[in-house]
């Protein structure tokens, strides 16, 4: 019988990729996405958000619940009806399967090489080494908006979001702790178990200003009032 990493609640509005890979680690091996195909514009709802959860039809639950590691949990997600011109997933799926047999790289590596690092990346690299951040944030998040980026930082401060007590906006910089440089980083309105996605072999209870971190995350947008490039977490490693 295993728990939840997340309640019901938590899961809701997150990215369903992310939710669906936070249930794997925590055991189960029964999770399958269901798309809602629901949206017309995605303005308001968001493309690939999750609507509900159920797990053995049970779509109300806390982390005080427990549940076979083989129960059927459908994660269901707001999406574009798709069109009946179009190969569906499963086809296309079945045809890059087919022709990609003789080929070894796996989809995780493949996912891996999307990543933008100092590596692969000059306009990363820039960004990350810069004195002067400014006016490279936000032309780098015009240009990569939606990306994915990995470097190693670490947190320069944390305050509570809003009058809540267990979410947080967290600034980070990039380098070491007292050795910043880059622009100013931030996770806006998360929840350190639910959104950081804290993995590793040195997950801690809480994290601290000072603690370095390796993160993988999506590029969210800029805050020009506050020169904040915006991140959304994919996953956090104390470093």
């Amino acid at each position: 019988m295993l728990s939840t990493p997340s309640s019901s609640k938590d899961f809701k509005d997150k990215g369903y990729e992310g939710v669906i890979d936070d249930l794997t680690r925590a055991g189960f091996t029964n999770v399958e996405p269901k798309p809602l195909d629901d949206l017309i514009t995605g303005w308001i709802t968001k493309e690939d958000s999750v609507e509900t959860i159920s797990i053995n039809g049970d779509s109300l639950f806390t982390t005080d619940d427990s549940f076979p590691k083989d129960a059927e949990i459908l994660v269901s997600y707001h999406s574009f009806k798709v069109d009946p011109d179009e190969p569906s997933e499963s086809a296309t799926a079945a045809a890059s399967e087919t022709s990609s047999v003789s080929a070894e790289p796996s989809s995780s590596q493949d996912a891996k090489e999307e990543y933008l690092t100092i590596a692969n990346n000059r306009d990363l690299a820039s960004l990350l080494s810069t004195r002067d951040p400014f006016e490279l944030g936000k032309d780098f998040v015009e240009k990569y908006e939606g990306r994915t980026i990995e470097f190693d930082g670490y947190i320069a401060h944390m305050a509570n979001h809003g009058t809540y007590k267990t979410r947080y906006d967290i600034l980070i910089y990039s380098g070491d702790f007292n050795d910043s440089h880059g622009p100013s980083f931030q996770l806006n309105d998360v929840n350190i178990v639910s959104d950081l996605n804290l993995t590793g072999p040195k997950i801690p209870d809480t994290l601290r200003e000072g603690d370095n971190i390796h993160i993988i995350a999506k590029v969210a947008g800029y805050n020009a009032g506050g020169d904040l490039l915006l991140l959304d977490p994919i996953t956090t490693e104390i470093r």
